[in-house]
């Protein structure tokens, strides 16, 4: 899977932004882009993540997802639980809701969209 990492034009959030197919590939190569995104929310004092995987589908089954959230990103101390995180997901693709259902369990905020105009809100609603 291919996966970027930049920050809005208006300096607010970062995107993540995920292409391709999501396996599990090693721990580290889920979790090493959460934690650059964590790290430079922190340094640019930002306090939101868009999670764009439009174009990425995921192909874990429902025990590696619930373990790669409870097991590796819950236990990794550079994510940040409490950042405001939107996951962008295409329209007809229900592959990422229960990666919503768990991260919102494991005490993460994050909401699932559909819509980008949607997704943004939720980010930039203060």
């Amino acid at each position: 899977m291919e996966i970027s990492i930049t920050v809005s034009e208006d300096q607010k959030y970062i995107i993540i932004t995920g292409k391709g197919e999501i396996t599990l590939g090693g721990p580290k190569a889920l979790i090493q882009p959460l934690i650059e995104a964590n790290e430079l929310a922190k340094k640019l004092a930002i306090r939101n993540i868009l999670v764009d995987v439009t174009e990425a589908r995921n192909t874990l089954g429902i025990i590696d997802n619930y373990d790669m959230v409870n097991y590796t990103i819950a236990q990794e101390p550079a994510i940040d639980r409490y950042m405001r995180v939107a996951l962008l997901v295409s329209p007809d693709d229900h592959s990422h809701d229960f990666t919503e259902t768990i991260s919102r369990n494991a005490g993460f905020n994050v909401t699932l969209y559909r819509d980008r105009t949607q997704a943004l809100a939720s980010l930039l609603n203060d």
